[in-house]
């Protein structure tokens, strides 16, 4: 189970919600999975259905490959799309109930985890896999292309999962701005004192991506 196709492929079902209402506990269902696979690992891009450990046996991280891990690449859009499909059930359907504690847990755990990628020189992770095609593989011993700090948030994989060649992949990271943004929204309308820590973390990690794109993505100045 891939989170950013699972995600795309149950979204048109709540096109058709109003004359098929039981479609909200499947798209439910489908968050809640990929929910419980992020918490065991949020750097995974795809998943078993049971612990069968099943993967490429010649991958290797900077963590045992989990029995529930089918692929250990890092991909942000793979931790944006379950945001996104949490936010278009409530958006297109007014529903709330998977915004739990647990939900707001989990988004906290994937912001920690883009702010740990926006300084990748000093995150644990890496990815190798031999007797592959280059594109499926991490340059540098598992780490990526050099980068240094942009405030973009850096990305191992595309959604195509090739290596990115560039780490810090400027569509993926429109598309972290665009969940931030309605993650303040909802924020907003169902705001618990609690949260006021994510909500800062939120709107910190907003200012250093449009900085970063801003000055890395749309226009380079040339001193001249």
């Amino acid at each position: 189970m891939w989170l950013r196709d699972s995600t795309f492929q149950i979204l048109p079902y709540l096109e058709i919600v109003k004359e098929v209402p039981k479609i909200i506990e499947l798209v439910q269902g489908v968050l809640q999975q990929q929910l419980k696979y992020i918490k065991h690992d949020p750097y995974a891009n795809a998943f078993n259905k049971e612990a069968t450990n099943q993967h490429y046996s010649d991958d290797i991280s900077n963590v045992p490959i989990s029995p529930w891990v089918w692929e250990r690449k890092f991909e942000i859009d793979s931790l944006c799309a379950p945001i996104f499909l949490a936010i278009t059930l409530y958006k297109k359907v007014g529903y709330t109930k998977h915004l739990t504690d647990e939900f707001w847990r989990i988004t906290e755990l994937i912001i920690d985890t883009f702010i740990k990628e926006q300084h990748h020189n000093s995150s644990e992770y890496f990815f190798q896999r031999t007797n592959c095609p280059e594109s499926d593989t991490l340059t540098r011993n598992g780490k990526g292309s050099p980068v240094a700090y942009t405030g973009l948030v850096w990305s191992g994989f595309r959604p195509s999962d090739d290596a990115c060649v560039y780490g810090y992949f400027i569509p993926g990271n429109f598309f972290i701005l665009s969940i931030l943004e309605q993650l303040q929204e909802l924020l907003i309308l169902n705001f618990k004192e609690n949260q006021s820590v994510l909500r800062n973390k939120i709107t910190k990690l907003q200012k250093d991506i449009e900085l970063g794109i801003q000055k890395y993505a749309i226009q380079m100045r040339i001193n001249r």
